[in-house]
């Protein structure tokens, strides 16, 4: 008997050691990210928006130098004035479930071009909310957000995935100001969509692909907006992003996309039917790829272990940092005022840490930053409260 009960003792002592762990993890899987200057009473206000305990979720303070190095940037200069002040709740999904991101009280940046960064930096299927305790632009919200995933995962993403994602998201913001938030990251969804699945080998490709996309919108590129498009998917393809890794989610946003033009009473002009026609021979022919690829990979399962030992012989064969201007780079910190041909109301900017250059690698070189408040009652503040139970906000400047 006494042997019996040694080892009930120690099957139970086991059950308690696996329910910790998984305890452990579930905890991981949510995390805050909060403004490192933030007040204690924002703090808490952000959790309230969050709706989450603060003892019950890991919570990072994001600091500028943490942004900065997130951004590839130089950390070691002295941050004149600058604030970091967006945060985000962050919550790893399963496979197949997509990104859904809510933002409320950043004016620049929207839930859909985040989507699309994220996408680009590897993420695929979370549910996070951007969010700070008053209006800012966001154009920064981004660095905080993959702080998160990445504490979350364990491991660090690529310098260069993060780099991209960044620039994605200001020149997403950029064409945004000329054509409307919500039809630019549309337009550009769809660009890195195909580029993504049709690996395009020159540059000539890849304007076709821009140029398809604009005329699909309705949209006249000036020659800067061009630019900047193009050389963002250059990098974009040079990523080498498997198109099945990030196909469903592409798929899933870009239907949200969709669904959100039309209640706007925005009509996307259809493709030709010789272009129909030709995307519906690419489709099949990558419907094809994708099943000898998967009918491969089942049959090398089944091979001998000797057969393995030789497979695996010959498979081993990431703003602008939020910041205001310092002395030596001649940033820039402004109030300026809204006139009404934006909104027919007049807001205060006060400085936050945001990536406001058109080009990011502008921005790498001067280094220049610029972060928009706007007063409380601006009737932009955008304000999506996640409907998911678990929804909380991610912000970031």
């Amino acid at each position: 008997m006494g042997i019996k009960k040694r080892i009930i003792a120690l099957l139970m002592t086991g059950v308690l050691v696996l329910g910790t762990s998984v305890t452990a993890f579930a905890e991981v899987s949510k995390i805050v990210t909060l403004g490192a200057d933030l007040t204690p009473a924002q703090k808490q206000e952000m959790f309230d928006y969050f709706k989450v305990n603060k003892d019950d979720v890991c919570t990072l303070e994001v600091t500028n130098q943490d942004i900065r190095k997130e951004l590839g940037l130089d950390n070691t200069k002295p941050i004149k004035g600058s604030q970091s002040i967006s945060s985000s709740y962050v919550e790893l999904l399963s496979k197949g479930n997509g990104i859904n991101v809510s933002t409320h009280n950043l004016t620049e940046v929207t839930g859909t071009m985040l989507s699309n960064a994220l996408i680009t930096a590897g993420i695929t299927d979370a549910n996070v909310i951007a969010s700070a305790p008053f209006p800012v632009t966001g154009t920064a919200a981004l660095s905080g957000i993959l702080m998160a995933f990445e504490k979350s995962k364990g491991e660090e993403i690529k310098p260069e995935q993060k780099q991209v994602a960044q620039k994605e998201v200001n020149v997403t913001k950029n064409l945004g100001n000329e054509i409307g938030k919500e039809k630019a990251a549309g337009m550009i969804n769809d660009v890195k969509t195909e580029v993504i699945k049709e690996k395009p080998k020159s540059d000539k490709q890849i304007e076709k692909i821009v140029n398809k996309a604009a005329n699909t919108y309705a949209v006249k590129l000036s020659p800067e907006d061009e630019k900047q498009i193009q050389d963002l998917m250059q990098e974009i393809n040079k990523l080498n992003i498997n198109f099945s890794d990030v196909k469903n989610s592409l798929n899933l946003l870009n239907d949200k996309i969709n669904t959100s033009l039309k209640d706007a009473g925005i009509k996307l002009k259809e493709s030709g039917i010789l272009d129909k026609i030709l995307d519906g021979i690419k489709s099949f022919y990558h419907w094809i790829v994708d099943s000898i690829s998967a009918n491969s990979n089942s049959q090398d399962k089944d091979k001998p272990k000797e057969d393995e030992k030789n497979s695996e012989t010959n498979v081993n064969n990431s703003v602008k940092t939020e910041t205001n201007n310092n002395e030596n780079s001649s940033l820039n910190s402004n109030i300026i005022t809204n006139d009404n041909k934006n909104n027919g109301t007049s807001s205060n900017n006060i400085n936050d840490n945001t990536v406001n250059n058109k080009d990011f690698s502008e921005y790498k070189d001067n280094e220049k930053s610029q972060e928009i408040q706007k007063p409380k009652d601006d009737n932009n503040t955008a304000q999506n409260q996640s409907n998911n139970q678990s929804s909380a906000k991610n912000g970031q400047q």
